[in-house]
């Protein structure tokens, strides 16, 4: 009986070693919202993004394998940012609305509309 209780006590002990590794690699990758605020404030104004700003943003970037969907070749992307994870925006195709009205700052927001060309820029609403 004895030894059975030492195998169960070094089998729990590797567990909880393994597990505070893991807690300590998810702890720093993480962040807080706070930090990535911080960055973003950081660079609200900048004119060119450079691989030193885009590694203060971007924890990793994960490219899926392409399928092929109806005829169409699809590549599913993910971004990770650092302190936030992955974002989840949404596919444009899904959205029923036919216009979308997107508020940046007050007094200000950003219209964007299916029928709209690409090469127009998105106008702002007042």
């Amino acid at each position: 009986m004895s030894r059975k209780y030492e195998d169960e006590q070094a089998e729990n002990n590797e567990k909880i070693t393994a597990l505070r590794k893991e807690m300590v690699g998810k702890t720093k990758r993480s962040g807080s919202a706070n930090e990535f605020l911080a960055v973003v404030k950081r660079y609200t104004r900048m004119k060119k993004l450079t691989p030193e700003i885009l590694r203060e943003f971007v924890d990793r970037i994960v490219v899926h394998n392409r399928q092929r969907v109806d005829g169409v070749d699809e590549q599913k992307v993910e971004i990770f940012y650092n302190c936030v994870g992955k974002i989840e925006i949404p596919d444009l195709k899904k959205i029923p609305q036919t216009e979308i009205l997107i508020p940046t700052r007050k007094g200000v927001a950003l219209s964007y509309s299916q029928t709209q060309k690409t090469d127009v820029p998105l106008r702002p609403a007042i």
